[in-house]
């Protein structure tokens, strides 16, 4: 049985490389898209050439450290949309308002209030008081 195309491989050479790789066609691109361009368009900075970098690992870390900055912000402004929701009506600010004043009537209930309470939970002297769990340790008077 005989198969037309199944011999020897003889490809077109007029068409790119079947075989390329993706390295090389990426090159190959390169190669293209700079022979479009003016030779007078393409310049170097002489200056720069053969010229290092002395810490790049330093400003890769400006980098990164200004990229965490704007996500910060961004989440801080994301936060604040969402907590805004209505607080800005005139009886929630007038109640910010008023729990920041300290007047003579506030005072006298907070001093009531901790009146009741150590009505309620006298302080128990130090000497008297045995905690309950050491409680069984105590020799019985029987």
């Amino acid at each position: 049985m005989i198969v037309p195309g199944a011999g020897v491989a003889n490809f077109d050479s007029s068409l790119p490389n079947p075989f390329e790789t993706s390295k090389q066609r990426r090159q190959r691109e390169v190669r293209s898209l700079m022979e479009k361009l003016q030779p007078e368009t393409i310049s170097l900075d002489p200056t720069s050439i053969g010229g290092i970098d002395k810490d790049p690992a330093e400003r890769l870390k400006d980098i990164q450290l200004k990229k965490r900055e704007a996500e910060r912000a961004q989440r801080a402004k994301s936060l604040q949309k969402k907590r805004t929701r209505g607080r800005n009506k005139i009886a929630k600010k007038l109640k910010r308002k008023q729990q920041n004043v300290v007047d003579e009537k506030s005072e006298s209930i907070r001093r009531a209030l901790q009146e009741r309470k150590e009505q309620a939970n006298p302080k128990r002297e130090e000497e008297d008081f045995v905690d309950p769990v050491l409680k069984r340790f105590e020799k019985k008077n029987d």
